[in-house]
């Protein structure tokens, strides 16, 4: 199967330039451009590419129609641009990196937060709390560029998307001279987010190659971006898409290949070999496809940030799991978390124990148990976050990561964890929720209710891979770097392909920055490609805002988590996507 040659391509930067550059001191001269030249025996870094023929044109063409990708096709249609979208899977807001979020896009200055008593927030207070969340690591002008578009962004994704957002903006560890999270509707998810996206798109009438593939990007002798290759996943077609003024790279992360994980990322190689289990927090067709492309390219890769997490619950036999539990979002209502030997570890009500300072690394084999009561359960965000895990494994009959019985010791030995520890830590917890005691575990201030109420539950959690914030080094225009720090010219990328001068070390996860990035950054790209001056994006933005959505925003008040995983592991079975 192709996967296996793409792979492989991406860590030799494919057969074929390995052969040219053998095969360059029999060559005529070849500069590094892979042009032949006049006495240069330098060996060439990418191979020029032009298929035959052309099965389709488009102004522009975006490889990649998640959030990133989705932005950059409406920009493009509203300034004037023939625009064509080029999409692995079979739904844009089904399986996009943006609806298995956690949700957050963030912003500085929006009316949102306005109507929220935020009327204060500006990109350069977001640029100083970016810049401190990734170490001061991140590009200054990158930055600026998001900062200073984040806003904009999302008051269009509103108002010309009719995108659906939650009440009120949402506070966090990163952002800390003001809030500026928004979350979209339902709770939990980045579903409202894409339903606007895929409703604009679709009314626009911008064309999509849907389960398509892109297998290869062209670039001509000249050195130019001209199109890309692609294959149709149900007919095995080879297509040829051609790209008069750009293409646009918004495929994703690392995603589900391990493979890719382990060679951009090297300490996943020491995280495999210790960790119960790492399986990916993605939807299975985001896979790495795009990091090959940009090997292939000479394009600049930035070594892949250690971004993960230990929020993941295995589903089925075939390791599928689901990052989307979110355990610090809920956890403060009265779950608390085990490890192995039955006691607490870290604050179970922060973002920052399981992804920033990750201490669960400490503990043994990286995995962890959160242990609540049938209250807790019952409740709206039991209801929300556990409930569709418990019945996606008790529907596919798969029974080592849930279980439920009606008494501590039970529950707590079916995972090997000590009986008669766990019972003395969860009177321990109770005891302190009762009388308000302080933590002697944790900083942790939000207890929540005492666990009381049997039956009683544990869910196994173990390590996932979330979003790779390394990818290739862009300019504020989204254009491609190359090796020497020049422009590819035509090559533009955004999300996760472009996604480390952002976020600098990563250290911590910037929330809401990874959609954020995306979205400001496919505009970016649309807006490069047209070649209009920022004034007349600005204008074009604001009429198109005044306009209106292109249909009365849907009202999204659920999203079926557990009906979505089950299709993305039935097309993972199926192995439709390993081209």
């Amino acid at each position: 199967m192709m996967k296996k040659e793409l792979t492989r391509r991406s860590f030799l930067m494919g057969s074929a330039l390995a052969a040219a550059g053998m095969a360059a001191g029999a060559l005529t001269g070849c500069t590094s451009t892979g042009v032949k030249g006049e006495g240069s025996t330098v060996p060439i870094k990418w191979v020029p590419s032009e298929p035959e023929s052309w099965d389709y044109e488009a102004e522009m063409v975006v490889c990649g129609c998640g959030i990133g990708g989705g932005c950059a096709m409406i920009e493009a249609h509203d300034l004037g641009l023939k625009v064509m979208g080029i999409e692995k899977s079979n739904s844009m807001r089904e399986f996009a990196a943006c609806t298995w979020s956690g949700g957050s896009l963030c912003g500085a200055g929006t009316e949102h937060q306005a109507a929220s008593g935020i009327p204060d927030d500006n990109p350069e207070d977001m640029k100083k709390d970016i810049q401190a969340a990734g170490d001061e690591l991140g590009d200054p002008e990158l930055i600026d560029a998001w900062c200073k578009l984040s806003g904009e962004t999302i008051d269009w994704l509103m108002k010309r998307c009719g995108c659906q957002v939650l009440d009120g903006i949402r506070p966090s560890e990163v952002h800390i001279t003001h809030s500026r999270n928004h979350n979209s509707k339902p709770e939990g998810s980045g579903y409202g987010w894409m339903v606007g996206i895929e409703n604009t798109v679709k009314d626009l009438g911008i064309p999509v190659l849907m389960e398509t593939a892109v297998t290869k990007v062209h670039r001509a002798a000249n050195g130019r971006v001209i199109g890309v290759e692609a294959k149709d996943l149900n007919t095995g077609k080879t297509i040829n898409v051609k790209a008069t003024k750009g293409v646009l790279l918004a495929m994703g992360g690392y995603g589900s290949n391990m493979d890719v994980w382990k060679y951009y990322s090297p300490v996943m190689k020491d995280i495999m070999k210790v960790a119960k289990k790492v399986s990916t927090s993605y939807p299975y067709q985001i896979s790495g496809d795009g990091y090959h492309m940009l090997d292939d390219l000479d394009a600049y890769q930035y070594p892949g940030q250690s971004l993960y997490g230990c929020a993941n619950v295995v589903l089925d036999d075939l390791g599928n799991g689901d990052a989307g539990i979110l355990p610090h979002r809920w956890s403060k209502y009265g779950a608390i978390w085990l490890n192995q030997e039955g006691n607490r570890w870290g604050n179970e009500s922060t973002f920052r124990d399981y992804y920033v300072t990750r201490s669960w690394r400490y503990i043994t084999k990286m995995v962890y148990y959160m242990l609540f009561d049938d209250d807790l359960l019952k409740s709206k965000n039991g209801q929300l976050y556990a409930q569709p895990i418990i019945d996606t494994c008790t529907k596919s009959g798969y029974t080592k990561s849930v279980y439920s019985a009606n008494t501590i010791e039970e529950v707590a030995e079916y995972f090997d964890i000590p009986g008669d520890q766990a019972a003395k830590t969860v009177a321990e917890w109770n005891e302190i929720v009762t009388t308000g005691g302080k933590d002697p575990v944790s900083d942790r201030t939000e207890m929540g209710a005492p666990i009381l109420k049997p039956p009683f539950h544990i869910l196994e959690i173990t390590v996932s891979v979330g979003t790779s914030k390394a990818g290739t080094m862009i300019t504020p225009k989204a254009e491609v770097l190359d090796n020497d720090r020049k422009v590819i010219p035509g090559l533009y990328a955004c999300g996760e392909m472009a996604s480390q001068q952002c976020h600098g070390s990563a250290r911590q996860h910037i929330s809401g920055g990874c959609n954020s990035t995306a979205a400001n950054f496919g505009r970016y790209a649309a807006r490069a490609v047209a070649g209009v001056t920022d004034e007349a994006a600005t204008a074009s933005a604001k009429a198109a805002m005044e306009a209106g959505p292109t249909r009365t925003p849907e009202v999204v008040d659920f999203w079926d988590r557990a009906a979505s995983g089950v299709a993305i592991r039935e097309l993972a079975a199926s192995g439709k996507y390993l081209y």
